[in-house]
C-alpha cells in the first residue's frame, strides 16, 4: 500500500506501507515557481542586509582641491547626525585654517562652516572628522580629513600704464 501524505514543514511526502510501519520513499520535488521564489526572497533579504550593514559616512564635501572665492564649507552626512532644533551640538570636524569662521548645522544631515571673510590666496584649509563624530543613532562614522586651497597669489588690481619708449 503507498499513499501522498505531509511530512514535516507540510511538505509532500511519498510513504509505502510495510506491514505496521509507512517508510518515506521520497520528497515530492518543488514546482520551479516555489523554489525560484525563494531564491528571489533570500537574495533580496542579502541585498537589504548589506545596505544596511554600510557605515554612515560624509556624502558630500564642497569644496574640495583647488578653489577660489571660497567664503564656505557645506557637508552632507549619509545619516542623521543632530536632532532637528538642537543647536548646541559640536561640530564633527577640527577645522585647521588661517581664516576664522564658526561651523553651524542647517538640518539634521546637513553641516555649514562660514568664513568670516573670503578666502585670501594661497591659503590652504583642512577639515579633519572627529573622532568621536557620531550619527544620532550612536553609529561611528568613518574618520577622514578633507582639504581645499586657494592656489598661490592672484592679481587683484592693475594699472594700465602706457610704457612704451618713444
Amino acid at each position: 500500500m503507498s499513499g501522498l501524505l505531509k511530512g514535516p514543514r507540510n511538505n509532500p511526502v511519498v510513504v509505502m506501507a510495510t506491514e505496521d510501519w509507512y517508510v518515506p520513499a521520497r520528497r515530492m520535488p518543488q514546482p520551479r515557481s516555489v523554489a525560484r521564489s525563494r531564491s528571489v526572497v533570500v537574495l533580496v533579504a542579502l541585498i537589504l542586509a548589506a545596505g544596511s550593514a554600510s557605515a554612515a559616512r560624509v556624502e558630500s564635501f564642497s569644496p574640495q582641491g583647488f578653489n577660489k572665492d571660497v567664503r564656505q564649507v557645506a557637508v552632507r552626512f549619509s545619516a542623521a547626525m543632530v536632532a532637528l532644533g538642537d543647536p548646541g551640538r559640536t561640530g564633527p570636524f577640527v577645522v585647521d585654517c588661517p581664516v576664522p569662521g564658526t561651523g553651524r548645522w542647517i538640518d539634521e544631515r546637513h553641516w555649514v562652516y562660514d568664513f568670516e571673510y573670503d578666502v585670501p590666496s594661497a591659503v590652504m584649509c583642512r577639515f579633519k572628522l572627529r573622532e568621536e563624530a557620531r550619527t544620532l543613532a550612536g553609529e561611528p562614522l568613518d574618520t577622514q580629513e578633507y582639504a581645499f586651497h586657494t592656489g598661490g597669489p592672484s592679481i587683484l588690481d592693475s594699472c594700465c600704464a602706457d610704457l612704451r619708449s618713444e
